[in-house]
Order: structure tokens, then C-alpha cells, then sequence
């Protein structure tokens, strides 16, 4: 898809942090990172979309705040580590 250029105005500090997240990903391209933000807010709509379709029931906040705490833990499918067998 052919892109276009626009403009936009943000904050001097919403713009720093854009650019040194476009320095830290993407060799310093602010459209890179500002796509970035886009997917992402395209993927929280399409969740909202699913989970609306779903008829999923809405999750308290304590029940979100337990699956935030397991998805930090790293609990989450963390492979196991493997032994290695020792040469005889």
C-alpha cells in the first residue's frame, strides 16, 4: 500500500519519547515508531471487537489485576529448563 505523507502536532514530551523510541527500534525513523502505535491500537480494537462479538464476560479488576500479575511473573508457559546429560 503506497504510503502518505501527513502532519501532526504533539506535546514536546510525547514527540521526545516517540523519537527515542524511534532511535531505540527503528534507526531513529519517528513514522516507523509512530506505526508502531497504530498496530497497536488497531490490535486493541480488533480484541474489543472479538471480545464483544464473544459475548465474553467482563473481567473485574481483580481479575485483571491477578492476570497482569501472572503475565509479569513470566509464569505464563516459561519453558523448563533441561539438564544436559553428562558425556560418559
Amino acid at each position: 500500500m503506497p504510503t502518505r505523507k501527513v502532519t501532526i502536532s504533539l506535546d514536546a514530551d510525547e514527540l521526545a519519547w516517540l523519537e527515542q523510541r524511534a532511535k531505540r527500534l527503528h534507526a531513529g525513523n519517528v513514522s516507523a515508531a509512530f506505526v508502531d502505535g497504530v498496530h497497536a491500537l488497531k490490535r486493541r480494537e480488533a480484541l474489543q471487537d472479538f471480545l464483544r462479538m464473544s459475548k465474553a464476560p467482563r473481567l473485574s479488576p481483580e481479575e485483571v489485576a491477578a492476570v497482569m500479575a501472572e503475565i509479569r511473573s513470566g509464569e505464563i508457559d516459561a519453558p523448563k529448563a533441561r539438564r544436559r546429560r553428562r558425556a560418559a
